[in-house]
C-alpha cells in the first residue's frame, strides 16, 4: 500500500534510495511451490522484505506499461536458468502455465534490517498469470504472461443472463 511517506519519496528527485522490484511466483495451484526472486543483489543470502528471504537472480522483465485504452499488458519475464532453479517445476508442472506471479515494488530503505523498515510501504502489486514458456534455453527460460481478466475462453460476466435461468425482472416489462 502507498504510505504517505512512499508517496512523498516517490515525487523526491533527490532521493538515494534505490527501487527494488521483488517476484512472487506462486505455484501451488499446479501442486508446486512458492519461489520468491529479487533482481536486486545486495547479499548472495538473499533479500528480507516483509519477513521472507527473496533469493537474488537474474530476472529481466518488460511489458508492464498500462494504458488506458487498447488491450491489457502481457508482460514477458525472463529468468536465469544457469543453476536449472525452476527447471524440475517447469518439466513437471507444464511449463508452469497457470501459476501466479506477483510483483512488488518499494524503495531499499523500506526492506527489513533498515531504520526505516517498513513492510506496507510498497506500490500496488502487479498480479499476472503464467499463459506460456515462449523460450526455454540452457541459460534462460522465458514466460508471457496475462492478466487475470485476460484469458483465453474467459468472459464476464461469467453466467450468461437469460429470463428463465433465475435472474429476478429479466424479461418483464412493467
Amino acid at each position: 500500500m502507498i504510505t504517505q511517506q512512499l508517496a512523498q519519496q516517490l515525487q523526491d528527485t533527490s532521493s538515494t534510495f534505490g527501487y527494488v522490484e521483488f517476484y512472487v511466483l506462486d505455484l501451488t495451484r499446479l501442486g508446486g511451490g512458492i519461489h520468491r526472486f529479487t533482481p536486486h543483489a545486495v547479499a548472495p543470502a538473499g533479500v528480507t522484505w516483509r519477513g521472507e528471504t527473496y533469493i537474488p537472480m537474474p530476472i529481466s522483465t518488460s511489458g508492464w506499461d498500462i494504458s488506458g485504452t487498447g488491450a491489457l499488458p502481457r508482460p514477458m519475464l525472463k529468468i536465469s536458468n544457469v543453476h536449472r532453479l525452476l527447471l524440475a517445476e517447469v518439466i513437471g508442472l507444464g511449463d508452469l502455465v497457470g501459476g501466479k506471479l506477483t510483483r512488488y515494488r518499494t524503495f531499499e530503505n523500506y526492506v527489513d534490517g533498515n531504520v526505516n523498515a517498513d513492510p506496507n510501504a510498497f506500490l500496488p502489486p502487479d498480479k499476472f498469470l503464467i499463459e506460456q514458456l515462449v523460450e526455454h534455453t540452457p541459460t534462460e527460460l522465458t514466460w508471457q504472461m496475462t492478466s487475470v481478466l485476460d484469458r483465453f475462453g474467459m468472459q464476464l460476466p461469467r453466467r450468461q443472463v437469460l429470463k428463465d435461468a433465475g435472474f429476478p425482472g429479466v424479461g418483464r416489462l412493467r
